[in-house]
């Protein structure tokens, strides 16, 4: 591989991730200016909730999100649009983090980010992994429709790739339940 083919996946990444902070950093100023603390309910986490319900809270908001991205990336325009999903996911973020910071106390702060940072971190590596690929398919199929020829699309390694991005997800889900009941026992 080329040191150019090197760099424009760095920079795709790059991009894509401050994509992500530029949400993030929306999120929280939209909150500190115009939401107060009682907009949002203020439990993140039912202490009564078992390692399944937990995995599968993490999970859904993730798969869903992944879906898609993965719908976007079979659409010749849409890959302008994908970029938009990761901003929407930071604005998101941004808005917990905030709420978080204004809600809690010092020491429930610090325990709520224990639980969450870990799952936002992970869940946004995958994400952007994903969009980046959903950009490439995107773009592959905008050049076989302006194309004379014959460009090959691999549909079968795009859905495979999304299919190992899902069983990440879920490993990050079931990881992140864990842990969320490793502190929750610890905590309460």
């Amino acid at each position: 591989m080329s040191a150019h083919m090197q760099s424009g996946k760095v920079v795709n990444i790059t991009l894509l991730a401050a994509v992500y902070i530029i949400g993030i950093i929306g999120g929280v100023t939209l909150f500190m200016t115009r939401f107060n603390t009682t907009f949002f309910q203020t439990g993140f986490i039912d202490y009564n909730k078992n390692f399944l319900q937990i995995t599968v809270d993490l999970f859904t908001p993730a798969i869903i999100t992944l879906g898609i991205i993965f719908l976007l990336g079979f659409g010749s325009i849409f890959s302008v649009f994908v970029p938009l999903v990761l901003l929407y996911k930071g604005f998101e973020t941004g808005l917990t983090l905030a709420h978080i910071y204004a809600s809690f106390a010092s020491y429930e702060m610090i325990n709520m980010l224990i639980i969450i940072i870990p799952n936002a971190v992970f869940s946004t590596l995958v994400l952007i992994v994903g969009c980046r690929e959903a950009m490439r398919m995107s773009v592959s199929i905008f050049k076989v429709t302006v194309s004379c020829g014959y460009l090959p699309v691999d549909y079968k390694l795009y859905i495979n790739k999304f299919i190992i991005l899902t069983a990440i997800l879920l490993a990050g889900a079931i990881t992140n339940a864990f842990i969320c009941g490793t502190f929750i026992k610890i905590f309460v």
